[in-house]
């Protein structure tokens, strides 16, 4: 890696210096030669080339200008440089506050600029600003950004050029309301730093100002803007104050005078002393960036129980990936099966952490661009499908097999979360960002928590047409089947039974809290009643007996859907088939739409979800809520974090 700064100032030689630390082979430019004398005396520049020409260096992969702040100097020299070097080369601007379209005013190939604004000290302040203009190209982008963080800065790319960029916007508001401050005589400079430094100045290093304002209340921020707004400094010309004290020849610490008098200072003390500060402050900012830790629940291998909590560090986000602070974690049935060393699971891919049906708050994301996500709340969509074969492109993301056909119907390659990848039995979660849904406030965490096996049962009564308005029997009181019954009583059918055994009693017990009309143990008891067939039934069981009962009790034109998975086979006569005219379909688990038609119904209080939660664990007794759901509750068990 090769890279030529043009200009030896305080700026260029902090940028130099850095590059050289991180194994970069950097060349400095200056055109004034008592300067390049003192570059080439400067013992922390012997690395580094010192040049008083531009010239051709072999594999030179980037060029950053450190120029003072004229906007034609600098439109000149990108000019010449593009002239003089070759297309590969990216060509950077450390400007300030100029935009990086208008600094590439006299290039041809405007694309190859972009601009990289680093904060002096350049040598230890960590963030660039990286503003890429209309003529950008993407691979000058992708370039730049790739080089910083290989450096170990903090790159923020901004998504359209403007005045000033962000950071230094932001300090000249910051700037001029304090120059006014001082020029009205409310405080002195020195009274008014110390007020920045000791509330302001602690607070920002750890907290943003939009972060502050959610912190304090927005409400709150609005009744003070209405009343502070009108007060604020807002002239668009500089203040007197800063006019004059230039025109005087006070520029500050370079002529010993400005708002303070510089001139008994040692400066080379003082500004060593400012940075070591910094980098103390730095220090203990970038704390919250390490890596943080988090305990999950891992099932270790396919031996029934054999689960434990595991230690994890959270891994650096990519740029299509978000960190998810879980909330709530639902136990499915899946879950059982695996916790409980059940046949039919050898595709899982141990050691896994389990859990599948995941509510959460986005606490970070990996690209910059995303930042809409955090502190949303959000469940998680289990499956990632390849968005390519004629499944996804009809938006039946359950289908997908990644285009490959299967003899033996396997679960699908597109089912990820919980089976192939880390789940959300974990205080924390990283998952890619088009797999998180934002939730409805007037959805609690724990309906939430349990909305993906809600979907999974609104999957299957939507594959019978007119579903709120035919007689339905739900076969099988486990937390599918009540969510089935939910959905159909919460779109305003009543007409819906639900079918059981002897040992379902106490758990039919809950069909009456949530409307269903009525409960049976047998097929017999069923027939007893003045029965005249059933439009559908919707089979959550998946015990094989039961699509020869249902083929009985169904109406001629009927339709049995079976959502309970087994792979026992069942015979059904064909001829009763046939002559009835019975439908047979299959329902596996859900699609994205479905997802989120399921979650828009779970903020309408008329649909009983709320209900079917039997029972809430905390995280730490996770193996309690397994045992709990294996021994048939009424309903589904959560995980609370």
């Amino acid at each position: 890696m090769k890279i030529l700064v043009i200009g030896g100032g305080f700026m260029g030689t902090a940028l130099a210096t850095y590059f050289n630390a991180h194994g970069v082979k950097v060349s400095i430019y200056e055109t004034f030669e008592k300067k390049r004398i003192e570059l080439m005396n400067d013992i922390r520049l012997s690395d580094i080339q010192i040049l008083d020409e531009l010239c051709t260096i072999e594999d030179l992969d980037f060029i950053i200008e450190a120029i003072p702040e004229n906007l034609e100097a600098k439109q000149h020299l990108f000019a010449k440089l593009e002239q003089l070097f070759p297309p590969n080369i990216t060509l950077c601007t450390n400007t300030s506050s100029y935009l990086i379209s208008e600094v590439a005013k006299l290039m041809e190939q405007k694309g190859r600029l972009i601009g990289t604004h680093f904060f002096s000290p350049a040598n230890i302040s960590p963030l660039v600003e990286v503003v890429p203009s209309e003529y950008t190209e993407q691979s000058r982008i992708e370039d730049v950004m790739a080089l910083l963080k290989s450096m170990k800065k903090k790159p923020v790319l901004l998504k359209k050029e403007i005045e000033g960029f962000v950071a230094n916007r932001l300090q000249s508001a910051l700037a001029r309301e304090a120059m006014s401050l001082v020029e009205k005589g409310i405080v002195s400079a020195e009274e008014l730093d110390f007020i920045a430094k000791w509330s302001l100045g602690i607070r920002l290093a750890n907290t943003g100002p939009l972060e502050q304002r959610d912190i304090n209340g927005l409400d709150t921020h609005l009744a003070i803007t209405k009343y502070v707004y009108p007060t604020l400094e807002n002239r668009p010309t500089p203040l007197p104050i800063l006019e004059e004290k230039c025109a005087s020849g006070s520029l500050g610490l370079k002529t010993k005078k400005g708002f303070y008098n510089w001139e008994t200072i040692d400066v080379q003390a003082y500004q060593s002393k400012k940075n070591n500060i910094l980098n103390r402050v730095i220090e203990v900012v970038s704390e919250g960036d390490r890596k943080m830790k988090y305990k999950a629940l891992v099932k270790n291998s396919a031996a029934k129980h054999d689960v434990k909590f595991v230690e994890y560090e959270v891994p650096e986000l990519k740029d299509n990936e978000c960190l998810i602070r879980v909330k709530a974690v639902g136990i499915c049935g899946s879950d059982l099966h695996m916790y409980d060393g059940h046949g039919g699971y050898d595709w899982v891919t141990y050691p896994l952490v389990l859990g599948h049906e995941v509510v959460g708050e986005v606490i970070a994301v990996g690209n910059h661009n995303a930042t809409e996500y955090l502190s949303k709340r959000v469940v998680i969509d289990p499956y990632k499908s390849c968005g390519q074969c004629d499944f996804c492109l009809r938006g039946e993301t359950n289908r997908c097999d990644f285009n490959e056909f299967r003899t033996v119907k396997t679960p699908i390659e597109a089912l990820r979360y919980g089976f192939r990848e880390a789940g959300g039995m974990a205080q924390l979660m990283v998952v890619d960002i088009k797999n998180i849904i934002p939730i409805d406030q007037n959805v609690s965490d724990g309906v939430a928590a349990i909305s993906e096996a809600l979907a999974v049962s609104y999957t299957a009564v939507k594959k019978v047409e007119h579903f709120h308005s035919k007689r339905i029997l739900v076969v099988g009181p486990g937390p599918i089947g009540f969510g089935v019954a939910a959905v159909l009583i919460g779109s305003g059918n009543k007409q819906v039974d639900m079918l059981g055994t002897a040992v379902d009693e106490n758990r039919l017990k809950l069909s009456k809290l949530i409307g269903i009309k009525s409960t049976f143990m047998s097929e017999e008891e069923i027939l007893s009643k003045d029965f005249k067939g059933y439009d559908a039934i919707i089979d959550c069981s998946g015990h094989p007996t039961v699509p020869q009962m249902a083929v009985r009790l169904l109406k001629r034109g009927g339709q049995l859907v079976l959502v309970g998975i087994n792979s026992a086979p069942f015979s059904i006569a064909m001829d009763q088939i046939v002559r009835g005219e019975i439908s047979i379909d299959g329902s596996y688990g859900i699609t994205r739409r479905n997802y989120e038609e399921v979650l828009k119904l779970a903020a309408i209080p008329s649909y009983p979800f709320e209900k079917l939660i039997a029972e809430k664990v905390p995280f730490t007794q996770c193996t309690k809520g397994f045992e709990k759901a294996l021994n048939k509750v009424s309903g589904k068990v959560v995980i609370s974090m």
